[in-house]
């Protein structure tokens, strides 16, 4: 009998258990969602339960983000309300991202709506484009001096990239570490039941627009048209990205880039015609809620920095020869055609004003 055969059952290497759990776990992650296609690009633009659940969620995120801002928008603040705006909305794409599978495997469509409509319409890059020209250009006029302006441009600018790739990798991060989701299929029922309070949770919110009362919903007003908007601009950013995006060049995404640079063009012609003397100031409530109501709404859900901002390290990481210098190519193009989107707005209509602008009407 040889030495191996003496070694006794009790002192033989076991096999690792655990290794084979894990093993399998990975094995279920990698397993291929039910129903739908989990490409967006296969999904027809009229889907029903996607289109209901993007206009769902796109609710939450912008009450999350009107929320937010209105927390932390506070004498004496630490840092701008838009910062933990965007770090929230940026936190929840990279938490979601990385659980792809494990949602995808309940409902293809409840990854869409989490992703694109929550924390897609939380996080926005045309108020961050406006926040930054308005630092710039002292529009407010809150600096003494060129530098005092650079410094306050500059501060968005920094303060905002550190936070979105921080958030971003922070979320991924977490939710590596926490328990994996055991939950299965949804059935075809109980998506038809969700897709259909989906679409009336949109409905709810104009049916309240609609019959608010002038006496007792003076302060809801604003939000009513944001939450009425916000699913339109949350559509025309999922068909642009789905559509436009697989057929751009490997260096841009054309679908992103026209959605950011729209509605930041869309929110600089709102916030001048809320300042511009003598329109602005003279405008009664209604009109300057609805030109607020398409900044939050309609432009926050239509521009998104997340998307772009994984899109930039997708490039990054790709085994193009020059996937470093088209990273950052996108990267600076979008901040810079959106600066110029605001200039040619908000700028111009600014300093072709023989008045200059007044302050803000009253919403």
């Amino acid at each position: 009998m040889s030495s191996e055969d003496d070694i006794s059952l009790s002192d033989r290497p076991r096999p690792d258990l655990g290794n084979r759990k894990d093993t399998r776990e990975h094995s279920e992650d990698k397993s291929p969602p039910s129903g739908p296609p989990s490409n967006p690009s296969n999904l027809p633009w009229y889907h029903f339960e996607t289109l209901s659940l993007l206009a769902f969620f796109s609710l939450f995120g912008v009450l999350a983000r009107l929320g937010l801002t209105a927390l932390f928008d506070h004498p004496g603040a630490t840092v701008f309300p838009v910062a933990w705006v965007q770090g929230t909305g940026c936190f929840l794409f990279g938490f979601i991202v990385h659980r792809r599978r494990q949602i995808e495997r309940i409902w293809p469509a409840l990854y869409v709506g989490l992703r694109v409509g929550f924390a897609g319409g939380i996080a926005t890059f045309a108020t961050w484009q406006l926040n930054s020209f308005v630092g710039f250009s002292n529009l407010e006029g809150t600096s003494d001096d060129w530098l005092s302006c650079a410094c306050d441009g500059l501060s968005y600018i920094w303060i905002t990239v550190t936070v979105v790739f921080f958030s971003i990798n922070f979320g991924r991060h977490l939710s590596g570490h926490l328990p994996r989701l055991r939950l299965g299929p949804l059935p075809q029922t109980y998506r038809y039941i969700f897709s259909v309070i989906g679409l009336l949770g949109w409905l709810a919110a104009l049916l309240i627009f609609i019959l608010r009362d002038n006496t007792y919903w003076r302060a809801g007003r604003r939000v009513t048209w944001a939450l009425v908007l916000a699913p339109i601009g949350t559509w025309i950013r999922w068909w642009a990205g789905s559509r436009i995006n697989p057929i751009s060049p490997p260096y841009i995404k054309f679908g992103t880039f026209g959605c950011n640079m729209a509605s930041t063009s869309i929110a600089g012609v709102m916030y001048l015609l809320q300042r511009i003397s003598p329109l602005g100031p003279g405008l009664g409530e209604w009109p300057c809620q609805a030109l607020q109501g398409v900044q939050d709404g309609f432009c926050g859900c239509l521009s998104t920095i997340p998307a772009f901002i994984e899109q930039a390290e997708k490039m990054h990481d790709s085994d193009h020869k020059w996937a470093t210098p088209m990273s950052w190519f996108y990267l600076v193009i979008m901040y810079v055609g959106g600066i110029l989107c605001v200039i040619l707005t908000l700028g111009i209509g600014w300093w072709a004003s023989p008045n200059g602008l007044g302050t803000a009407c009253v919403y």
